[in-house]
């Protein structure tokens, strides 16, 4: 009887260990919801305004969703998209001048850096957080995102192509010290595993969580 008892607690602590483990690997990956998540173009990107946005996450945050701003960059073109439910998103079709892209994310990952992203200090009003890029040649591309979850917790991540390695390593060190306002953060996850969260647009629960308000988010995206 005993022994039977002692097999038991043992399968017992077994399980929780492993579903405790489970948890700690866990995040938010918003394509695992019933919802269909597609990604837009914004191309009146006057119109996306602090005031639009905390609109938006209103109906975002009511049904526990995530969003994902996007600023893309190739060589000297830029553009400005928003990830999330398309129910949600398609209700901005006027306003924003939305148009359904396809994912831009299929490139050679061996061929990128990526890294996450904090923040070293409170930014200035006005202040322009892509002023000062370094110059990408035409095959070359700059990606920054910012996914936002339940109460603006949010991450942010950027990704840089180039086939050049050198070029890739030298134009990485001048994105991370784009001024004294962003850092790269240390992470426990690869290049590979970095990039795989920006492609699924998800909140990791191991890596930093920022909270930003609408008006930082904003700055924090347009140039």
């Amino acid at each position: 009887m005993i022994l039977w008892l002692l097999l038991f607690l043992l399968v017992l602590a077994i399980s929780f260990i492993l579903a405790f483990q489970s948890m700690r690997d866990y995040h938010e990956i918003p394509q695992k919801t019933d919802w269909e998540y597609g990604l837009f173009l914004i191309k009146n990107s006057a119109a996306f305004s602090s005031e639009l946005l905390d609109i938006l996450y209103q109906q975002i945050n009511k049904e526990g969703l995530l969003i994902s701003v996007e600023r893309l960059f190739k060589g000297k073109e830029s553009a400005f998209c928003l990830f999330g439910p398309k129910k949600i998103l398609e209700t901005y079709t006027e306003s924003l001048d939305l148009l359904e892209l396809e994912d831009y994310t299929n490139i050679d990952k061996e061929q990128i850096s990526a890294w996450e992203v904090g923040i070293g200090q409170v930014l200035e009003n006005g202040q322009k957080v892509f002023g000062n890029l370094p110059q990408l040649l035409e095959s070359e591309q700059y990606w920054w995102q910012i996914t936002i979850g339940k109460s603006f917790t949010s991450q942010i991540r950027a990704v840089l192509f180039s086939k050049d390695l050198q070029r890739r390593e030298e134009l990485a060190k001048a994105f991370q010290n784009l001024s004294n306002n962003f850092v790269k953060l240390p992470s426990p996850y690869s290049v590979g595993q970095i990039f795989e969260f920006f492609k699924q647009r998800s909140l990791v629960k191991d890596s930093a969580i920022l909270v930003l308000n609408s008006k930082q988010i904003i700055q924090l995206s347009k140039i």
